[in-house]
């Protein structure tokens, strides 16, 4: 399975550490606050998503946060990205 993960976070300091934690974990950025993680397992998405939720905790904003957007191997062909 194939992630968009896009994120909307209020202060530098935490969009910083987000797209750092991001690019650790594999995602390449397609726009400035979108990446593209590609190929990813159950269990990294999970592993991904704790850690980007523990720091959403950190930032105590209820209005920061990070979306998931599962697409499958069909729906990348069908728009000539895979």
């Amino acid at each position: 399975m194939h992630y968009f993960i896009s994120y909307d976070i209020g202060q530098n300091r935490y969009r910083t550490k987000t797209a750092k934690i991001l690019i650790r974990h594999g995602c390449v950025r397609v726009q400035k606050s979108v990446f593209y993680l590609p190929d990813a397992l159950h269990r990294e998405v999970t592993a991904l998503g704790q850690e980007l939720k523990n720091l959403l905790i950190e930032t105590e904003s209820e209005e920061d946060s990070v979306l998931f957007i599962p697409v499958e191997d069909d729906g990348m062909t069908a728009v000539g990205l895979v």
